[in-house]
């Protein structure tokens, strides 16, 4: 029933277009939020994400002091299994080890199960890499919610699954100091994959 469920939702989602898409899962933010979807040439993969300001947004759940968190969250509606996403292209300063989290002390009555991870942050090649506990997120099943927390506003960033990668906001803006900066919120994208023989395949990291 969950996985018909799911379905359902991931059918809804790819109507969906531009840039206000609105969130399944996660909680609604009054900053910036979006849905980025690509097609594996074996159905599609959603990631949700969202930025919430807390000087602006009670955020239930959280009582961090960094004013921003950011969201991911990895819906699988393929037959390609996921075993793996790493958040690319933030400021090195913006993210430590000790503000990744995987977690689901997000506010939401929608969501009570999800795919486990181990965080991990690489700062050779400034990624926030999340591996999924047992295995990988299969189709018709989705991640708990992946999260950064940093006093870093948003900028256009990018993931990558096995591998792909697409725009979504990322830590990286320095702290408001008065200047205008370019981060309109990204339009979310439709993706072709040139597999070209398989996917990438990323062992957990102990």
């Amino acid at each position: 029933m969950m996985k018909k469920s799911l379905l359902i939702v991931g059918m809804l989602l790819f109507v969906v277009s531009g840039v206000h898409a609105s969130l399944t899962f996660l909680p609604e933010s009054d900053y910036v939020s979006g849905v980025s979807t690509y097609d594996t040439g074996a159905g599609y993969i959603y990631v949700e994400y969202a930025v919430y300001d807390t000087s602006i947004q009670d955020l239930e759940g959280y009582d961090g002091d960094q004013q921003y968190v950011y969201a991911y969250q990895v819906l699988n509606f393929s037959s390609v299994d996921i075993a793996a996403i790493a958040i690319l292209g933030f400021d090195p300063m913006a993210v430590t080890s000790d503000s990744l989290d995987v977690s689901d002390e997000l506010d939401t009555e929608v969501l009570t199960a999800g795919m486990d991870a181990t965080a991990l942050l690489d700062t050779e090649d400034v990624e926030a890499l999340y591996v999924f506990d047992g295995g990988a997120v299969v189709a018709g099943e989705t991640s708990w919610f992946l999260l950064m927390y940093s006093d870093y506003d948003w900028v256009k960033g990018s993931y990558e699954i096995n591998p792909s990668d697409t725009d979504i906001a990322v830590p990286g803006q320095e702290p408001d100091d008065g200047t205008e900066t370019d981060n309109t919120v990204p339009e979310p994208a439709t993706l072709a994959l040139l597999l070209g023989g398989g996917l990438l395949s990323l062992k957990r990291k102990k």
